[in-house]
Formats: structure tokens, C-alpha cells, sequence
């Protein structure tokens, strides 16, 4: 695959064993920009900035270029005034930095982290549903088209996928709290859904049934035997539903959440209240789980759960952030 000015697109991705900047004077120094292992949310850092811009404005271009569109490589038009910078949850912070790791083809292995390297030339996060979807097919489809990632439809901040794993396509979340009217929780996410790339990785259940979804877990924390009936269970708690106040919501993940605890406990599954950055108040929809390896991860169990328009869908997603584990919540 080449650009539009004839580069190839693993030079345009650059090298595929480290950032740019490990390959300088300082081999023993972790570039840095890099954020912290396990941040919930990464902004795009300042350090690889220009090469991510970089990336994301190649397969811009490339896809331009193959829909007959002119366009030059380049930097990627800058966001509008006022824009919220890039914020993701779900993403490894170390790969967000590195370069994209490539096929035999040069073509990009991962739809997520095309996605992500995409997103991070937009300079810009869209917050509401219909702004989403002309973020997506303005900043993000032309890129993925031109890396191989077919999008087959796009309606507000989802869309249908055709990944490495899962060629027929799959159903992508892209925007967490799209719609919310809380800019310090929308993020740009990759949450696969209806049954789409759900083995062994995450599970959810809304509007009283179980049903694939999740994505990609950080640290190994796959969903336990036993949380898909302990989820289908739960799943028609009025206030998880579209339309409850926000008091109501709030009391819904409380009881939902204490559910979980106690039903996965019962079932020998080490699960426990989680408080915030591993010291500060409870999570409403979030809760810590002790993997088989000993580990701790932070598992967000409420999906949208402060979009009160919509209504919450129950998940195991590992998250990045610090655990707080407690059996004592009080």
C-alpha cells in the first residue's frame, strides 16, 4: 500500500519495534511524554505527537486519494476552536505512543489502534451523537478504508467494522457517553457489541438479556464463568433504564453493584468494592476484581451508565487506573 505521494505505508507508520523516540542517544529512557501504565483515560501526549499527527494524516490522505477526493500528505486539518482534546479509556497507554504494528502487506495489524492513531490526528473528541458520526466519516473512515478496515455503515457513535479477526464486520462503540452532557466522561473507546468479538474477552447484558460486547482486555482480566447469569439478572433494574433521573441511575449502580459483589463472592469469584485512583471514594460503576494470577484490576461493569437517554448496558470491561480494593466499604 502506498500514499499518495508514493510512500509506503510501513514508512509512513515508521519502524514497528519502538516510538520514534527510543531509537535516539538515551536507549536506557522511556520517552518522556509516555503516560503512566493503567491511566482510566490517556490525552494524547506531547511527546510522538507530531508522528501519531503524522500517521493519522497519511491514511487520511490515502483514503482521500482512493475516494477521488484531492488531497496532499500532510498534517491533518487542525480541530475546531474549542475542540476537546483526544481522550480514550480502554486503550494501552504504551501502544497509543508506539508506531502501528504492521502485516507482511504493510498493512496495520490492529482496526483499534488505527482507530486510535486516527482519532489522535483529529485533535478532537466529539461529545454528542450526531457530531460523532460526521467526526467519523470525516476524520476517521477515509484512514481506515485505506488500511484495510472496510466501515460498512456509520450511525451516530457507532459503526460497522470489518477487522482482522472479524472480517464480516463488527458492531464498534466508538464514543463513550456520546450524548451525556458530561465532557469529563465522554471519551473515545472501542467497545465491540452484539455478540461481534466477544469470546473470551468481556461480556454484557442490557434490556434483560445477555449479549456479546466488552473489548479488548488491558491486563488479562477475561470475565469469569458465572457474571453472564449474574448480569441477566440484573440488567432490568429500572433505573439502568432510558429515560431515569440521575438520582435513580445513581441508586440502580449502587444496588446493581453491591449485587455483583455479593453474588460473584458467593460464587468464589474475588470481587470487591473499588474505591477511586486506589484511595479516594467508591466507584458507582466500576469494581475491583483479584484475577487468578493475583492481580488486581479495576473492571467498569455499567456501560454508559450517565447517559441518562439511553439506557446502561451490563459489561466486564477492564480498565486502566489504580485499584482500590475493599470488602469494607463504610
Amino acid at each position: 500500500m502506498r500514499g499518495v505521494e508514493g510512500r509506503p505505508l510501513k514508512d509512513v507508520c515508521g519502524p514497528v519495534s519502538a516510538p520514534p523516540e527510543a531509537t535516539r542517544s538515551k536507549p536506557a529512557e522511556a520517552p518522556e511524554a509516555a503516560a503512566p501504565p493503567g491511566a482510566t483515560e490517556q490525552s494524547s501526549r506531547a511527546a510522538g505527537a507530531a508522528h501519531q499527527a503524522d500517521v493519522g494524516a497519511q491514511l487520511l490522505a490515502q483514503g482521500a486519494a482512493r475516494s477521488g477526493a484531492t488531497a496532499k500528505a500532510g498534517p491533518a486539518p487542525a480541530a475546531a476552536p474549542g475542540a476537546r482534546p483526544p481522550v480514550f479509556t480502554g486503550f494501552d497507554d504504551a501502544k497509543l505512543a508506539a508506531p502501528l504494528k504492521l502485516q507482511a502487506d504493510g498493512q496495520p495489524k490492529s482496526a483499534k489502534y488505527t482507530f486510535a492513531k486516527l482519532a489522535q490526528a483529529s485533535g478532537s473528541t466529539p461529545q454528542s451523537k450526531a457530531e460523532a458520526e460526521r467526526w467519523f466519516n470525516e476524520s476517521i473512515r477515509p484512514g481506515m478504508e485505506a488500511a484495510g478496515f472496510k466501515v460498512g455503515w456509520v450511525k451516530g457513535d457507532k459503526a460497522l467494522i470489518s477487522t482482522r479477526e472479524h472480517p464480516e464486520g463488527e458492531v464498534i462503540d466508538f464514543v463513550r457517553g456520546a450524548g451525556s452532557g458530561d465532557p469529563n466522561y465522554t471519551a473515545l473507546a472501542w467497545q465491540p457489541e452484539d455478540g461481534a468479538g466477544a469470546a473470551g474477552k468481556g461480556g454484557a447484558a442490557g434490556a434483560g438479556a445477555a449479549q456479546g460486547a466488552g473489548g479488548g482486555p488491558v491486563g488479562g482480566a477475561r470475565m469469569p464463568a458465572g457474571i453472564a447469569d449474574i448480569f441477566a439478572d440484573l440488567a432490568g433494574d429500572p433505573g439502568l433504564r432510558a429515560g431515569a433521573s440521575k438520582e435513580e441511575r445513581e441508586q440502580a449502580l449502587v444496588r446493581v453493584r453491591d449485587a455483583i459483589i455479593r453474588r460473584a463472592r458467593e460464587k468464589g469469584i474475588d470481587v470487591a468494592w473499588n474505591m477511586k485512583r486506589g484511595n479516594g471514594p467508591l466507584s458507582l460503576d466500576a469494581l475491583a476484581y483479584r484475577r487468578p494470577d493475583g492481580g488486581v484490576s479495576v473492571i467498569d461493569f455499567a456501560r454508559a451508565s450517565k447517559d441518562l437517554t439511553g439506557p446502561v448496558k451490563l459489561q466486564w470491561l477492564e480498565v486502566g487506573g489504580k485499584p482500590g480494593y475493599t470488602l469494607n466499604p463504610t
